[in-house]
């Protein structure tokens, strides 16, 4: 299965398979894309500070072109990568403190 990767970052910059292009430039492929495979699947990265409506659009533009199969990419924050600090050792009950 064909697949696109589409993102946008936090100045507003489009990217298709990680080359800059701007909104016509999107919506020439992604018709291509349908054209070619109606099954291709657009795989959706956005900074977290892109609002939401801004990711709707994309949505809206990969389906105005014949593609429903739209999955989220995410890449966890590194808080989330950070290993969990350990918990202090408790004592048994009953023992002495």
């Amino acid at each position: 299965m064909a697949s696109l990767a589409v993102s946008l970052d936090a100045q507003a910059q489009l990217y298709l398979d990680d080359q800059p292009v701007d909104a016509a430039v999107l919506r020439a492929r992604l018709a291509e894309a349908a054209a070619q495979d109606p099954q291709t699947e657009v795989q959706l990265r956005a900074d977290g500070t892109v609002p939401y409506a801004r990711v709707v659009e994309l949505i809206g533009l990969a389906q105005a072109a014949g593609l429903t199969r739209i999955a989220f990419a995410a890449q966890p924050s590194n808080a989330a990568r950070a290993p969990a600090a350990a918990a202090p050792p408790r004592a048994a009950p009953g023992a002495a403190r």
